[in-house]
């Protein structure tokens, strides 16, 4: 919309929305040539869901038989003959989960039509998307097939999400998480990703604004969308009011600042993790049909107008929150599949974190052989003591060395910053002795889910409930130091409930209620024991996982508190990107940080402070120190 005098990115238009096949025709019509070439995004949608076939009909069902033969699928997998089987969204466990698969990879195929026509009608260049809000459910946890496997199967080639953090009751920090969880769907074509980042005003915070602006470049966001900028008008919300003027000023010293770094950010990649959430289709299915009825939750049976039944979200909140704790130590992570597992995944990973109920039984043995070879395997939130069809999965009990598993709970469905302050303990776990037990024995309390587990004699157990059955075990698996540790409830959610606090969540105006930062040290290192190795129990103290860059906050080491300052490492062949992100709610003074780098660099460059920093390069470690605000960018150029 600039005037044609000033110089303008080679292709910067958008179209929103074209819905189908015959309005992307319509709309290719109406361009001249020079529209064409200047049109970089083609959008499907708003908001939108991929909708789903008429299971009903029955040339579907002739095609779901067909595809049932191509996949292989036979009656072992399916519970009945192939020639017998019918499209059902519920019931029968095996048919109705490859009733979905089939339904979604139908989807798909409808929008990667679109996507073709888009190119064939404007340009290859063109990218698409749709807009996906992360507020319904599971907050900032989208449904996999939606959120991962279309970009996998190319039915969009562009991300395109929004944040809206300020407004739900969720940590700050939850950004991070939904990077993630976007990064692994766009790995494999290396799609980008296009996001919006919400100035609001009055709403969203001007350092956590900031905060958002940098991080979201830093994991690579290609598109930057601060929707809406315009002066106050009839939206509710969606502009800044003139009197937020810190909220103008950090949209005008973020975009400022990205573009000094955007000659390794644009081409440049986030440096790929040892460490891995495994976010389970199977889960994610399951969980997300998973209702129970409101009067067995402690908060929806005290709503009046709560719906009848509510929807579970326990395992993939867990997910979420297993991240941050990981993050906090400062391990790089990042998210994988079920479907990634089969591919061949694993090879690049030393741990991976597993929180849900329900497994893909597919990828046990793929999870056995990476085990024995040297990986260390974190089992939670359910142990995946049930497969995709919800059915008891013994495969999964054999590998974690249990007869059996007794699951309780006493909530269902919490936000990290509204119910789950609230949420009572389940029950208390403590620490088997140890060889040199100090005064008092370590305990903590765990939330909304109790695992009781029995062992067959291949593990070891290592912390017990109340009631002296076993809450969470190890064993060793090969002779190459391979580990599996499993605990019998939810570390991560106990983890951020140790620095919640019952308070009323409301929106701000000019702060935000809080943004959590005193996590409880004995609930940190559970959560985070299985990126440590548990060193202590397993005699084992050798650190295996390499973080790219590791950040020492002074006041925080005398404390004895996590740093909370987040960093992210791209590299580039000129040079490494690193973001600084500071969750402590202070400015950093004097931190330190160092970063892993192969070569040493000729300049290290503080982007905010528009200045060079001292450093100094040993044994492939670049060291520097600066005072961090809320976030910076710091250039390491060759």
């Amino acid at each position: 919309m600039l005037p044609e005098k000033y110089e303008q990115v080679k292709r910067g238009g958008l179209h929103a929305h074209t819905h189908n096949i015959a309005e992307i025709e319509r709309y290719a019509k109406t361009l001249s040539q020079k529209d064409k070439d200047n049109l970089r995004v083609l959008s499907f949608g708003d908001e939108i869901s991929l909708g789903q076939i008429n299971y009903k009909d029955p040339k579907n069902n002739d095609k779901f038989r067909v595809w049932l033969k191509a996949k292989g699928i036979t009656k072992k997998e399916l519970g009945v003959e192939t020639e017998q089987a019918a499209l059902t969204p519920a019931g029968n466990g095996r048919l109705a989960w490859y009733s979905q698969t089939f339904n979604e990879e139908e989807r798909f195929a409808v929008y990667r039509e679109m996507t073709k026509r888009a190119k064939e009608l404007i340009g290859p260049h063109v990218l698409t998307g749709a807009n996906y809000s992360p507020h319904h459910g599971c907050m900032y946890y989208g449904a996999l097939y939606q959120w991962i496997d279309i970009f996998k199967h190319q039915g969009m080639t562009m991300f395109w999400a929004e944040d809206y953090i300020f407004s739900v009751p969720e940590p700050p920090q939850m950004i991070s998480w939904h990077f993630a969880q976007m990064r692994c769907a766009t790995k494999y074509h290396n799609y980008p990703i296009h996001y919006y980042v919400m100035p609001h005003a009055p709403g969203q915070e001007p350092g956590f604004l900031r905060r958002n602006m940098v991080l979201s470049v830093g994991f690579g966001a290609r598109h930057i969308d601060n929707f809406w900028v315009g002066p106050e008008e009839r939206f509710t919300e969606n502009y800044v009011a003139w009197n937020y003027k810190d909220n103008f000023r950090a949209i005008c010293e973020s975009i400022y600042d990205s573009a000094e770094v955007e000659k390794l950010q644009a081409t440049g990649k986030v440096r790929p993790a040892e460490i891995a959430i495994l976010m389970s289709k199977a889960t994610d299915y399951n969980e997300s049909r998973l209702m129970v009825p409101r009067e067995k939750d402690p908060f929806a049976a005290q709503c009046k107008n709560a719906p009848k039944e509510i929807n579970q979200t326990l395992c993939r909140k867990e997910q979420q929150m297993l991240y941050l704790a990981l993050r906090h130590a400062q391990h790089a992570v990042d998210c994988i599949t079920e479907d990634d597992i089969l591919e061949g995944y694993l090879k690049n990973l030393k741990v991976v974190y597993f929180a849900g109920e329900w497994i893909d039984n597919r990828v046990i043995p793929k999870l056995e052989e990476w085990v024995k070879a040297g990986g260390v395997l974190y089992c939670c939130a359910g142990c995946g003591h049930m497969n995709q069809y919800g059915e008891p999965e013994p495969a999964m009990l054999k590998l974690l060395g249990l007869k059996d598993i007794k699951t309780t709970k006493n909530a269902y469905h919490m936000r990290t910053l509204l119910e789950l302050p609230l949420c009572e303990a389940i029950d208390t776990v403590q620490l088997e002795p140890l060889p040199n037990p100090p005064d008092e024995l370590v305990s903590w309390p765990m939330h909304a889910m109790k695992q009781q587990f029995t062992l067959d004699g291949k593990t070891f157990p290592m912390a017990r409930w109340k009631d002296g059955t076993v809450a969470m075990t190890g064993r060793r698996l090969g002779n190459k130091g391979g580990k599996i540790f499993a605990v019998g409830g939810l570390p991560g959610t106990s983890y951020m409930k140790s620095a919640t606090k019952a308070i009323p969540w409301a929106r701000g105006g000019r702060n935000m209620v809080y943004n959590p930062t005193d996590f409880g040290l004995i609930q940190a290192g559970v959560a985070q024991f299985g990126a440590d190795e548990g060193s202590h129990v397993l005699r084992n103290i050798k650190e295996r996982v390499e973080k790219p860059a590791l950040c020492f906050n002074p006041e925080a080491l005398r404390k004895n508190k996590n740093t909370l300052v987040e960093s992210i490492v791209l590299d580039h062949i000129d040079g490494t990107l690193v973001t600084l992100v500071n969750w402590t709610n202070a400015p950093v003074k004097d931190l330190e940080v160092q970063v892993r780098m192969k070569d040493a660099p000729k300049t290290v460059r503080t982007v905010s402070g528009q200045r060079n920093l001292a450093f100094t390069a040993k044994d492939g470690v670049v060291t520097f120190r600066l005072d961090l605000a809320e976030a910076d960018y710091v250039m390491l150029l060759k």
